[in-house]
């Protein structure tokens, strides 16, 4: 996990995860789910900080790949403007049988 401060404040975070690529001879790839930055200190870039953080974690671990999924129409601008494009579909369903938007 990424934590991001201003001050004595956690404004942001990033989970991270590095596993085998079994398609790809098991190489690594590196996910970054749940980047959350307080309403607060967006725009301010708190995201675009913790995305280069996490690209530079995924490249000192021998990363060729960082994927990453938002659900919030919102975050994609700063997804893109940290040179992220959108590739690909993210299907979903929730196993404990609650519904969620």
């Amino acid at each position: 996990m990424l934590l991001a401060g201003l001050g004595d404040a956690v404004v942001g975070t990033a989970d991270l995860t590095v596993p085998a690529d079994a398609a790809r001879a098991d190489r690594p790839y590196l996910l970054v789910a749940n980047v959350v930055v307080d309403a607060g200190a967006r725009r301010a870039g708190v995201g675009r900080a913790l995305l280069a953080a996490a690209r530079a974690h995924g490249e000192a671990a021998g990363c060729d790949e960082l994927q990453s999924s938002a659900d919030d129409p919102e975050a994609f601008p700063s997804y893109e403007a940290a040179g992220l494009q959108a590739a690909a579909r993210t299907d979903e369903r929730y196993l404990d049988g609650d519904a969620r938007p």
